[in-house]
């Protein structure tokens, strides 16, 4: 995420540029700098096909002033006489980032840090808004006034349909996340609009999509996420631990072949690296921490 993104220009639903920046998501200690710039191979490179052109982009560390945190900037590998990226700039692609705090639960704040604002979303963004959250949740009745909430502190921002029969405010830990999902959506579909033929499509990324649905309702989410990922020419990547999500996403499970969907399994958190057997018995299986093979009784 942290390799792309408008810092400028047009802003999301959520009240910000199309960027996160990684030092605002994870605490990176200034002390790991000098062991990170000692070991320069060790910084992940992220490549982009941007444009008809491949981009490379190392994740260098470094720090700045006073700050108490390290930062991540995308420094350009073997850069192109007519590469049109900057060298520490990031790719120009619109890029949203949803991380856990949109679980903070407004139940659970402080009147005083909680806030609610008719929102001015466009109808066209409204309805996919809506057509997106009612096909995950099924027989929730929902109305076209959404709201914008926010809970200082937290710096968390969402927004969430009205709803015919309880109060907007009075949302449970999924119908909370599925209005934050449903709103990176709509500032897609807004983007997408605005810019016409200069859009390049974009990118979003969720961090444990599972949290707080219901295993039926995991299945309509993916669903719900590829329709909407193709019409609004996004790539999507999401982390989960949920075996019913890996399930819903791989060919092998509710998943298909022709789709350019895939599940990308992580082994051993000291070093870690992809699953070369990625079947989705034997992503299962390491999850339920059970051998690969049988094993034979000793006598």
């Amino acid at each position: 995420t942290n390799t792309f993104g408008l810092t400028e220009g047009p802003k999301s639903y959520f009240g910000e540029h199309y960027y996160a920046n990684i030092e605002k998501i994870v605490y990176l200690a200034i002390e790991e700098v000098d062991i990170a710039q000692r070991h320069i191979s060790s910084q992940p490179i992220v490549t982009a096909y941007f444009n008809g052109m491949t981009i490379k982009k190392r994740c260098a560390m470094t720090k700045r002033g006073k700050e108490r945190r390290a930062r991540v900037v995308p420094r350009t590998v073997d850069r192109a006489s007519d590469d049109p990226v900057g060298q520490d700039a990031k790719i120009p692609l619109p890029t949203i980032y949803l991380g856990t705090r949109r679980f903070a639960s407004i139940g659970e704040a402080n009147d005083s840090d909680v806030a609610v604002a008719d929102s001015a979303m466009a109808e066209d963004d409204k309805a996919i808004m809506i057509d997106f959250m009612k096909s995950v949740i099924i027989g929730t009745e929902m109305t076209t006034d959404i709201t914008e909430q926010s809970i200082k502190g937290v710096n968390k921002k969402s927004s969430q349909p009205g709803y015919k029969k309880h109060d907007a405010l009075a949302v449970s830990m999924g119908q909370d996340s599925l209005g934050s999902i449903a709103t990176a959506l709509a500032s897609f579909s807004k983007i997408k609009r605005e810019q016409h033929d200069s859009y390049v499509g974009g990118l979003l990324v969720i961090d444990e999509l599972d949290v707080g649905f219901h295993p039926h309702a995991i299945d309509r989410l993916a669903k719900g996420l590829k329709k909407y990922a193709k019409q609004l020419d996004l790539q999507i990547v999401a982390t989960t631990h949920s075996p019913r999500l890996i399930s819903a996403i791989h060919p092998e499970g509710a998943g298909d072949n022709r789709a350019p969907d895939s599940v990308l399994y992580l082994l051993d958190t000291r070093a870690p690296r992809v699953a070369e057997n990625q079947s989705l018995m034997a992503i299962l299986d390491d999850m339920a921490l059970r051998d690969d093979e049988p094993v034979k009784a000793s006598k």
